[in-house]
């Protein structure tokens, strides 16, 4: 008898744990690319938080999580039209961001961080 009430017991502990494990935050999968190749995201990821434009560090967060990461844009006209709240593309396998669909152009400086 005390079998028959362990095996659901143990089944339904097993399947908690599991959608508990599923429900906790991946940074390292969080990873969207920027469009432009088979099988890559066709909508933006993140958005931009805060753009310093002496230094041309851009603060930007991760949407589904609330990550937060900083990239660099070097060239000041690019840098001059970018807008808070503008949505972007972040690849954090390569480290690298798209301001529009297919074209890397800054480099990942500081990685995801937690809200």
């Amino acid at each position: 008898m005390k079998r028959g009430v362990s095996v659901p017991l143990a089944l339904t502990l097993g399947l908690l744990a599991h959608s508990l494990a599923a429900q906790q935050p991946k940074p390292d999968t969080v990873a969207v690319k920027p469009p432009g190749s088979a099988g890559l995201a066709a909508t933006p990821c993140c958005a931009i938080t805060a753009i310093d434009q002496k230094t041309g560090v851009v603060g930007a967060r991760e949407s589904s999580t609330g990550y937060r990461f900083s990239f660099e844009v070097k060239d000041p006209k690019l840098r001059a039209g970018l807008k808070v709240g503008q949505k972007i593309w972040a690849d954090f396998t390569t480290k690298r961001v798209s301001l529009k669909p297919g074209a890397p152009c800054c480099d990942i400086i500081v990685g995801l961080s937690p809200p």
